[in-house]
């Protein structure tokens, strides 16, 4: 509904009329708009536009009000889908305006306006909603927006907009509808053709009419009268003020499934701010308060990630400001010297005085991974808008017997029409709790923890035949104890309540305190014996990798176990009972072994092994330990677990068992007979280089940790194969992992042979499959060499295998050529094996439209050697030089014509190729772009088509009357291009001297490595000066000769004298990063950033630059004396140094050594400056003073970082430096899509490194997921990735590199000096379990380090 009255009055007393006018319009489903219904209007004007009262000479007063209530905008990414997401906004809005008349005739008026929004809240649903839909989120929570201007006669208009709250939620199926609808909205980009047209080649190296291409450089910008757009500005809106002031704005994060879902990081912030004279020079300053908390889902508690400053008395404080400045347009001559750079379109500040104290746990981690992994699932174009909604609430009866459920008034059962209380759960069965509604909540954290408060939601549960357990808190995950009682037996029994929480689900399980966890692959039936009937009765059943309650009732009984699923009927119920009651007072863990005859007693046993541990519990109701029965799980583990690690299958049969089972590649299998008491296990590896191995074991508990194990063949040649078995022992079993030390891959093409003292393997150019290689030496740890063979050739020096990520090449003697292999080593994912690639050094790759033939330059003249290598086009193959020259020539296959030579061992960014083929008794150019590009274990040498704008250089002669002269340094051949003419330039001799040659008749000349930009001028005739510059246009070097300044400046692009458009600074005062793991309740490390102390800066010219660290001591200690009043009347100082400086002046100055102003000031902690132009951008980072600290007790490096600070004697005359300073300067236009660094520099001073084993284990225990991880009990698919890995093809990422190019004009980095310290001792606090276990994975990884000096490269 819209409302709209409108009222007028004169300005005389009693004066006036008024109208009003309500509209009421609704668009129906089919989108057209009806008019329901419409006052009848008067008979003067709309609104009543009265003319000036004779009488008072003044103008009527206007009112103006509008009402709107309650409208919908609806944002709908499908009209044709009735469920298809949608976003819901609507508000309600009361409007006025009042104009004001003026002080005389033609005078203007004031004007007032006021708008107030109230329930302005957007909600995501489905885009047909009826009152059964639950499916509801809210986005923004109802909020009020109150805005109000004034504008009084020859006065700048002010105002100011208030926002109480902000509360914004942010979850997967939210932003999976934004971006929905967002895609939907956006017009899809027109299908453009599949393939571009081809360059014509045919006249690519003739001259051409440079009037006639339409060069971007030679089309000057005209120039513009500036009174074209002067307006004269009278000063009447200088003053415009318009204030913002928002509250509080609160912004959750939620993860969870569809629309239930739990806040799991909360930021709360403030927005107070000051708008001035925007009309003209824009001034903005405002103030922002931050604090940002996550969710402890584990004790229900919201912990700090942002800390609050002041002892918590306020949110950290972040302070922006904004200022316009006139725009001031230069035009630079090449040559001049500005010293002062204009002032940026745009200038921001971004300052903060306050600490900010970041606190990451164990569990914040675990947050971020949860939201990390629910928002990418949420992007994903697979994500379902119909998941399953998951009640907050499930309560699980598992007791044996039905069950009461008493719950609190704000919930009620999902899907009920009753209102009761009380609910019936019946045995196995669960139900459904949501919340009943809720109601208006305060501002702050409880608007994100109101369905999480303990006080709010509680339950009541009564077993049938026991009391009842009242008032049970559910907010906080965990295992609790409580008593009931049997009113007919008059006895106590324990009941346990198990909540756990997960996304937004919490799982309530009533059950008895006993629990059985199955870590087998195969089902157990759980059975107990009944002294009534004599016999076994089934009360349950234990899935793999779950966990299975056992009933009340048969909590107390002696529990057996027989395997089920496809084991059913092979064995019988184990011969003893699961023992942990009788020992539980002697030991906390009991273990014991349980055997499952077989059913034809001529085979092993079953072995199970139970280990029975304390049940952690958060609470319990009484503290008798007579009161309470003791509640413990038992987990189920096989005795021994098979892990095939290798890229192949393999059978395993254990001595007295039926039959071989196969294990397939990364897979893991239970050996379910095994007893640990030294049988002999048989294992085949399967189809390997086409023969099966067969190998043995003997399984015993003196096991070492690695042993080899030999694998031989049934043939006349008595082959073997080495391989290795890592025991791992956890929970009373043992895990026998089968890997190969190395696995060797041959991308070679060629027959490789590997020797290592008494080893010899050959590995065939046909053979794709992995070579499992391992070393004679009984440490597979111990430093090992191995020596290659490449097919004929002797065999190479020997080289190491044991530097995990190194990169090289090794070269293998022949007769009449070396070859050349490159070698590259990785980890595997299990950290176990390293795999190492052997791949041709140099590789041919044809990405042309021509098949291509190559071939080897053995004489200066350019002769080939007889041997062409064909390449089809889109193919990759091995090049294997058999000369020493290092040059290729390439021709099309059918053609005689070959392209003129060039070396492929040395890096080339592109060169021009061209050969003439026949073509119907006529010739055609082809031309081809090579790039060679080397890194340390390959050579790619790739052809491509030519493409406009690929040749080395373009000459452009834009004189009058100028002729230049031009040819490659070293050739004999020269050309002439003549005024007005360009043309395309390319490498005479591609192997020779890259170096340009010009020259002006006799008036200048000069060489271009055609590598950088530069320019320069020449007096012509001694009338006229000819400038010419080498500039970047895409990947071709441009080299320009014209009179015309205009043109060498946009040419230029005169990036060091424009303005910038914007700057941003930003800086930060203090930094600290606490490393907290909750776990354990200790805090590992505190790293601080932190500012430096007084800093005193001059300004000579333009930019600020701190004194020598002696003249700041002095200039302090003078300012001290000087604000204590012992400063002489004229105010000037003469310090020990010849400083003369003034405090007494606003800015104060200095005269000697030379004038100018100085500041007192400090280096803040983190420093960035931001400058964009329309052609250069620039970024410049300091960060001043980087400490982290050992907060572990007793450690032995209490600094484990920290920069090292220069010597005094060096220190006192030098300024003060930052820890670490990058500057970054990169050019850009919009004619090329390279980039161009015009400077890169990186410093970094002296530091130290100080780190204990204690400190690296605790560090690693907080960045390492719990023990009992997902990998554990992965069954399959272990190695994926790395078979995945060694299954591409051969240089194949060399087929689809799109990488764009970089050129570097200035590139430096500091020499890194590092003191480091490593200690294998820990701290005084002993180290937990997961901690050991993050140390031993160190050490395993420590002992696969080795030199890379043993690299040939």
């Amino acid at each position: 509904m819209i409302g709209v009255a409108c009222t007028q009055s004169a300005g005389a007393p009693g004066g006036g009329g008024g109208t009003e006018l309500y509209l009421c319009a609704s668009v129906d489903s089919h989108g057209s708009g009806r008019l329901l219904h419409q006052a009848p209007a008067p008979s003067w004007p709309s609104f009543g536009i009265e003319p000036t009262d004779p009488r008072t000479g003044s103008s009527p007063r206007t009112k103006l009000r509008a009402v709107i209530l309650d409208p919908e905008v609806v944002f709908v990414a499908n009209l044709m889908r009735a469920d298809a997401p949608a976003l819901v906004t609507s508000f309600q809005c009361d409007f006025s305006l009042m104009l004001e008349p003026g002080g005389g005739p033609g005078a203007p008026g004031g004007q007032s306006m006021t708008a107030n929004l109230r329930e302005l809240k957007v909600l995501a649903c489905p885009f047909i909603r009826t009152n059964e839909t639950k499916v509801v989120t809210t986005v923004l929570r109802p909020c009020s927006v109150f805005l109000e201007t004034k504008t009084h006669p020859n006065q700048p208009l002010s105002g100011c907009v208030t926002v109480e709250e902000v509360i914004i939620k942010i979850s997967p199926v939210i932003l999976n509808t934004v971006m929905t609808i967002t895609a939907a909205m956006t017009a899809k980009p027109k299908d453009e053709a599949a393939e571009e047209e081809k360059t014509e080649v045919g006249n690519l190296w003739s001259t051409m009419n440079i009037y006639a291409c339409n060069y971007w450089f030679l089309g000057v910008d005209s120039a513009s009268e500036v009174t074209e757009s002067f307006s004269d500005q009278d000063g009447r809106n200088f003053g415009e003020s318009f204030k913002v002031d928002v509250k509080v704005i609160q912004v959750t994060m939620e993860s969870g499934l569809g629309h239930r879902t739990v806040p799991l990081l909360l930021a709360e912030s403030s927005l107070s701010g000051t708008a001035k004279n925007w009309s003209s020079l824009l001034y903005l300053c405002s103030d922002m308060t931050l604090e940002v908390n996550y969710f402890n889902e584990t004790h229900a508690v919201w912990e700090p990630l942002i800390e609050r400053v002041e002892d918590g008395k306020r949110r950290w404080n972040l302070k922006l400001e904004m200022k316009n400045n006139p725009v001031q347009d230069k035009s630079p001559v090449p040559g001049d010297d500005f010293v002062v750079l204009p002032e940026p379109r745009t200038a921001i500040n971004i300052c903060s005085k306050d600490t900010m104290n970041i606190t990451v746990s164990k569990c914040c981690l675990n947050v971020l991974t949860n939201l990390a992994k629910a928002f990418s699932e949420g992007t994903a174009s697979t994500f379902d808008h119909s998941l399953k909604e998951k009640a907050p609430f499930t309560i699980r009866n598992a007791l044996g017997i039905p069950l009461t459920v008493q719950h609190s008034a704000n919930l009620r059962v999902v899907a009920s029409p009753g209102q009761g209380k009380l609910h019936e759960v019946g045995v196995g069965q669960s139900v459904d709790l949501e919340y009943s509604g809720s109601g208006t909540s305060t501002r702050g954290k409880l608007s994100a923890l109101q369905r999480q408060e303990s006080c709010l939601f509680n339950l009541s549960i009564a077993p049938t035949g026991y009391s009842e357990i009242s008032n049970m808190a559910v907010d906080q995950p965990g295992r609790r104890l409580y008593n009931v009682r049997d009113p007919v037996l008059q006895e106590n029994v324990s009941v346990l309540v198990q909540i756990d929480a997960s996304e937004g689900n919490k799982v309530i399980t009533v059950r008895s305190p006993l629990q059985i966890q199955n870590h087998f692959s195969v089902p157990f039936t759980i059975l107990k014996y009944c002294p009534k009937s004599r016999g076994m009765v089934n009360i349950g059943l234990a899935e793999p990798e779950k966990e299975s309650d056992v009933a009340l009732d048969s909590y107390r009984c002696q529990l057996f176990l027989q395997p089920a699923g496809h084991l059913e009927g092979q064995y019988g119920p184990s011969s003893t009972c699961i023992a942990w009651k009788e020992q539980v007072h002697l030991s906390s863990e009991v273990r014991s072994l349980l055997q499952c005859p077989s059913a034809d007693s001529s085979f092993l046993p079953l072995q199970v092994t139970t280990l029975a541990t304390p049940d952690h519990l958060s609470f319990i109701s009484s503290q008798r330990e007579d009161d309470w029965d003791p509640a413990y799980v038992i987990h189920l583990h096989p005795a021994v677990t098979l892990r095939n690690l290798l890229p192949y299958s393999i059978r395993y049969l254990l001595e007295g068992s039926a039959e071989f089972h196969e294990l397939q590649e990364g897979s893991t299998a239970d050996v379910l007979n095994a007893r640990i008491g030294g049988e002999i296990m048989e294992m085949v590896l399967v189809k390997y280089q086409g023969r099966n191995w067969s190998g043995r074991i003997r399984i015993a508990q003196d096991m070492q940790e690695f042993f080899p194990v030999c694998f031989t063949c049934d043939s006349a040649e008595k082959l073997s194969v080495d391989l290795s078995v890592h025991v791992a022992r956890l929970h009373g079993r043992l895990t026998l992992a089968v890997f190969s030390p190395y696995w060797i891959v041959n991308k070679t093409s060629r027959v490789l042979q590997y020797r290592a003292e008494d080893v010899s393997v050959k590995h065939a150019s046909d053979f794709r499959d992995v070579v499992l290689f391992s070393f004679k030496k009984k440490n597979i740890f111990s430093k090992n060499k191995l020596q290659l063979c490449v097919s004929t050739s002797s065999w190479s020096d020997g080289f190491s295998l044991d530097t995990v990520g190194s990169y090289g090449c090794v070269r293998c003697p022949a007769n009449t050529m070396d070859y050349l292999v490159g070698v590259s080593i990785q980890m595997s994912s299990f950290n176990l094996t390293k795999m190492v690639t052997m791949s041709p050094f140099f590789t041919l790759v044809n990405k042309s439209s021509y098949e291509l033939e190559v071939g080897e330059v053995q004489t200066e003249e350019g002769s080939v050697n007889g041997k062409w290598h064909y390449i089809s086009s889109t193919e990759c193959l091995p090049l294997w030089p058999e000369l020493i020259t290092g040059k290729l020539c390439v021709r099309v296959v059918g053609s005689d014509s070959k392209s003129k030579s060039f070396f492929f061992n040395k890096q080339d960014n592109g060169t021009c190729c061209w050969a003439w083929i026949s073509m119907d008794l006529s010739s055609c150019l082809c031309v081809w772009r090579c790039d060679v590009n080397i890194s340390d274990n390959s050579t790619v040498i790739s052809f491509t088509d030519y493409y406009d704008g690929a040749a080395p250089a373009l000459l452009v002669n834009h004189t009058p009357w100028v002729v230049i002269t031009y040819r490659q340094s070293g050739s004999t051949e020269s050309r002439a291009l003549n005024p007005g003419e360009a043309q395309r330039f390319a490498w005479d001799n591609p192997a020779g001297v890259r170096k340009l040659s010009w020259k002006c008749q006799e008036h200048s000349s000069g060489d271009l490595d055609l590598v950088k930009d530069e320019c320069g001028q020449f007096a012509y005739d001694g009338l006229s000066q000819v400038h010419w510059v080498s500039f970047l246009d895409g990947r071709q070097r441009v080299l320009l000769f014209t009179e015309d300044v205009a043109v060498v400046t946009k040419a230029r692009q005169a990036e060091e004298l424009e303005q910038f458009q914007q700057e941003v600074n930003v800086s930060l005062q203090n930094l600290g990063l606490s490393l907290v793991n909750n776990d354990n309740r200790q805090e590992i490390a505190y790293v601080g950033i932190t500012s430096s102390g007084v800093v005193w800066e001059m300004r000579p010219k333009s930019r600020w630059k701190p004194f020598n660290q002696r003249n700041i001591r002095l200039l302090e200690k003078a300012y001290q004396k000087h604000l204590a009043g012992g400063t002489p009347e004229p105010g000037w100082v003469k310090l020990e140094t010849s400083l003369e400086v003034n405090f007494g002046k606003v800015p104060m100055v200095m005269r000697q050594p030379f004038s100018s102003t100085i500041r007192r000031n400090f280096l803040s902690g983190i420093q960035v400056e931001f400058k964009q132009s329309p052609h250069q951008r620039s970024l410049r980072a300091q960060l001043h003073w980087l400490q982290v600290d050992n907060q572990l007790t007793g450690a032995l490096f209490p600094i484990v970082f920290h920069p090292v600070p220069p010597p005094k004697s060096i220190a006192l005359d030098s300024e003060p430096k930052p820890f670490m300073d990058v500057s970054i300067i990169t050019r850009f236009n919009q004619h090329s899509q390279v980039t161009q660094f015009k400077y890169f520099m990186v410093l970094v001073q002296e530091m130290a490194v100080k780190i204990d084993q204690g400190f690296l284990g605790a560090i690693l225990a907080l960045f390492t997921p719990a023990a009992e991880s997902h990998v554990d009990k992965q069954k399959t698919k272990l190695i994926e990735k790395d078979l995945a890995m060694l299954q591409a093809e051969l240089m194949e990422a060399s087929m689809t590199d799109n990488s764009g190019l970089s050129f570097f004009e200035y590139f430096h980095i500091s020499p890194i000096k590092l003191h480091l310290s490593l200690s294998l001792g820990s701290s005084g606090d002993e180290s937990g379990q997961q901690e050991m276990m993050a140390i031993q994975s160190v050490n395993l990884l420590l002992k696969s380090l080795g030199g890379d000096t043993d690299r040939r490269r």
